[in-house]
């Protein structure tokens, strides 16, 4: 497990786009585990639900905050150095949004589709514009879902809670970071 510092991490909500936007780049430097509590130690049932959860993360939010929207903090091609260890050498589309709810954003999440191109099975998450991502995963019939896994973004003990899946369809991978902001705490963490 990651061990605390003294250094308070800085607060992903406070965190101006850009900012986020790096935050959001720079898990995958992070150590990630197959078990939520391998990454951040004894968790409340809430918690545990919120990070466990196999549904999509939209609804949830929905369901606990009400009407969710998305703001777009990055969308577009990226060269191969961001992959980030998914196919090295190939072009990425990259989109990093905030879901906000209730007036406060609540989960910061990256998609990475690496060999990115017109043929790419992926091509409508280029299309979605102010869409939640979590719409349509659960629309596709096509998916195949990896396991979760998961990470604290950064080594103090209040740095955020991060996990991650991969999903295939049709052999191309895209990967989805998501990041729970310090506005999920306070409704029933």
């Amino acid at each position: 497990a990651p061990v605390p510092s003294s250094a308070p991490a800085p607060c992903p909500m406070t965190l101006n786009p850009d900012a986020l936007t790096a935050l959001l780049r720079q898990s995958a430097g992070s150590p990630w585990y197959d078990d939520a509590t391998q990454a951040f130690g004894p968790l409340s049932p809430q918690a545990a639900g919120w990070l466990n959860e196999r549904g999509s993360l939209t609804q949830r939010l929905r369901d606990a905050f009400g009407p969710v929207t998305v703001e777009r903090l990055f969308e577009g091609a990226r060269g191969a150095e961001a992959a980030a260890g998914l196919a090295e050498g190939r072009p990425v589309w990259e989109r990093c949004v905030r879901l906000v709810a209730a007036g406060r954003p609540r989960i910061a999440a990256r998609t990475c589709i690496p060999g990115w191109g017109p043929d790419n099975p992926w091509c409508e998450v280029q299309q979605l514009g102010d869409r939640p991502l979590g719409e349509l995963l659960f629309e596709l019939g096509d998916i195949e879902r990896g396991p979760l896994r998961f990470a604290r973004l950064g080594a103090d003990a209040r740095a955020p809670h991060a996990r991650r899946c991969v999903y295939r369809r049709a052999g191309a991978v895209l990967e989805l970071t998501e990041v729970f902001l310090d506005g999920v705490w306070a409704n029933g963490w």
